[in-house]
């Protein structure tokens, strides 16, 4: 499991980007926090999400493991 703190504004249908390789893997789990900033509209702090990779560099976020692989 791998701890991310975001600062983007997305919605489940958006991607979210990073300025470099992500290296996530489609279907792993990431739980979301804060780390002091704002929360993200939709997102929960402290809950855990699944990724869909989008590309090396994008990903999106749902709310179940089988989302995120049905979305690869």
């Amino acid at each position: 499991m791998v701890s991310v703190g975001l600062y983007l504004f997305f919605n489940f249908t958006s991607k979210i980007g990073f300025s470099t390789y992500h290296r996530f893997k489609n279907g792993e789990s990431v739980v979301y926090k804060t780390l002091g900033g704002n929360a993200v509209t939709g997102l929960s702090t402290d809950s855990t999400y699944y990724v869909n990779v989008v590309n090396n560099y994008d990903i999106k976020l749902h709310l179940s493991k089988g989302d995120a692989l049905a979305s690869s």
